[in-house]
């Protein structure tokens, strides 16, 4: 992948990780009913996953230095505290279980967003 392409994989890693500090910070200051603080719960787990994949597909296929590391770690902190209840080892298995998918998921997203090259076949218009 060149320069652009690992441009775009880390612009989206920091919209990411905005967001799911966004939505950590927020948590801390808003006091929603039971239902939608459930929701909530839900749905800032969610974004701290997307995070943590971006991340980690970055790291895989860029590496390390292509993340933005603070927001990585805060991500992958946070996610293991709030859905794994702090525990290293069940967030191993999920990792393990989930990764070829995700990273299969975020190739493909990666190549439609990479313009057509002169010759070569796009995967965008499959």
């Amino acid at each position: 992948m060149g320069s652009a392409g690992a441009a775009r994989i880390t612009a989206g890693i920091a919209r990411l990780a905005c967001a799911a500090l966004a939505i950590a910070a927020g948590a801390a200051c808003a006091s929603p009913e039971r239902s939608e603080g459930a929701a909530a719960e839900a749905a800032e787990i969610a974004a701290l996953e997307q995070a943590f994949w971006h991340c980690d597909y970055a790291a895989t296929t860029e590496g390390v230095l292509a993340t933005p590391m603070a927001a990585c770690q805060h991500a992958t902190t946070e996610l293991k505290a709030r859905k794994f209840g702090g525990s290293f080892r069940a967030m191993t298995a999920w990792w393990q279980q989930r990764k070829q998918a995700e990273h299969e998921r975020l190739g493909r997203e990666a190549a439609r967003s990479r313009p057509p090259r002169p010759g070569l076949p796009n995967p965008a218009a499959s």
